[in-house]
């Protein structure tokens, strides 16, 4: 029976930039260097099932780490805390034509003098959180990965919490 993807196949470019693991996933599944090149020639659909299983365990297993994951557009910034069974929301969005390009400045520094420059009146911003709409908190992650959402570190959410208040209201 054909492994049924959870995720999705990774492109060849993502599968060299993880070669070793791939190569130490075949070997676990006595699958060596010349049978490897060997079962993609004769029975490539095998092949194409073990990459398949292949890419289900890689995205399976940095999904389970994964505690914080950023959305941003020139006029958007939405920082997730990814929990257990929660996701909560920290964001900022840029109001009228206010200056501000959260693409140009993400990051710590250049984010609080952007915030500053801009001013409260021109910034909205947000804070809260939600269940997991399923019970499958990966799957979930990986659609927002997929639909633009990175993985971050603690730092901006740690920043953005010191920056909005608590009620969520303007910035």
């Amino acid at each position: 029976m054909p492994h049924q993807m959870k995720y999705r196949r990774l492109t060849d470019s993502e599968l060299a930039a993880v070669e070793p693991q791939l190569k130490q996933f075949l070997v676990a599944h006595g699958v060596m260097s010349d049978d490897w090149r060997k079962m993609n020639e004769e029975t490539p659909e095998k092949a194409i099932e073990l990459v398949d299983i292949f890419s289900d365990t890689l995205f399976d297993s940095m999904l389970k780490n994964v505690q914080y994951m950023m959305h941003v557009s020139a006029k958007d910034l939405r920082v997730f805390k990814c929990g257990e069974t929660m996701l909560s929301l920290l964001g900022l969005k840029v109001v009228g034509d206010t200056p501000v390009a959260f693409t140009e400045s993400p990051w710590s520094e250049d984010l609080v003098r952007a915030i500053q420059e801009a001013g409260g009146q021109h910034l909205q911003s947000v804070r809260t959180m939600k269940p997991y709409e399923t019970k499958d908190r990966e799957l979930e992650l990986f659609k927002m990965m997929e639909s633009g959402c990175v993985m971050t570190a603690v730092q901006i959410w740690d920043l953005l919490d010191t920056l909005i208040p608590e009620s969520g209201e303007s910035a």
